[in-house]
């Protein structure tokens, strides 16, 4: 059925028009633009933002355009409607969402971006900050301990005795354990004085360590980034 439905969208005119970006059309804010989405992409795959008017309607047409195209192909980013500073106040599981979405937009691939006002009036890090703020480790490479928790800290982790959550870090002896947003699961990094000698992911639930690794990318644990520059400017 789901098929059908795509198919005859994507033959409609609304959906030429919107594929050829000329033309006019009108649809529903829920269902019709997300048949219209979802016939788009299976048609011609390819980057796309969709902005909606609230958070509930972003949240309602991501769900459905990903009914159709599966949620690897559609990322909800969100921001929370009813708060009048986010910088300053910040439900931890959409920040977790929206960190996720950024760091899927660093891949090159078709992708659907679902959001909504208030996110997009929100200030955001550049790509460069981002990136910048973002820590590679590699197996068989030294790092300091030290300066990667430092790091982590500055980058919005947080510093606990066991993880039970994305957006944390722990340390215990050489063994560091980080869950970034971009994984399933956390990553344990294990350390011979300053040589990163093996990286797995592991189990919450059991600490059992699995799937060795040879670089892991851990992205920021914040989305409100600032440069040297502009921490300068606060000073002053």
């Amino acid at each position: 059925m789901n098929d059908e439905l795509l198919k005859l969208i994507s033959n409609s005119e609304a959906a030429t028009h919107l594929i050829s970006k000329s033309g006019r059309f009108v649809v529903d804010d829920t269902i019709g633009i997300s048949l219209l989405f979802s016939s788009i992409f299976t048609k011609k795959p390819g980057k796309y933002l969709l902005l909606t008017s609230n958070l509930y309607t972003a949240q309602k047409v991501s769900d459905l355009i990903a009914s159709f195209i599966g949620e690897d192909n559609v990322y909800l980013y969100p921001v929370d409607d009813m708060l009048r500073n986010e910088t300053l106040t910040s439900s931890k599981e959409l920040l977790a969402q929206r960190l996720f979405v950024l760091s899927r937009c660093q891949e090159d691939r078709p992708k659907i971006i679902v959001t909504h006002a208030s996110a997009v009036i929100t200030p955001l890090p550049t790509v460069g900050e981002f990136l910048k703020n973002s820590l590679i480790l590699e197996k068989n490479k030294e790092y300091s301990l030290t300066e990667i928790k430092s790091l982590l800290i500055e980058s919005g982790y947080e510093q606990v005795n066991k993880i039970d959550q994305t957006l944390q870090f722990a340390s215990r002896g050489d063994i560091l354990d980080i869950f970034p947003v971009s994984q399933d699961n956390p990553i344990r990094i294990e350390l011979f004085g300053d040589s990163v000698e093996s990286i797995s992911y592991f189990s919450i639930a059991d600490q059992t360590s699995f799937g060795s690794l040879e670089s892991v990318k851990i992205e920021p644990a914040n989305d409100v980034l600032f440069t040297e520059e502009e921490i300068e400017n606060f000073k002053i």
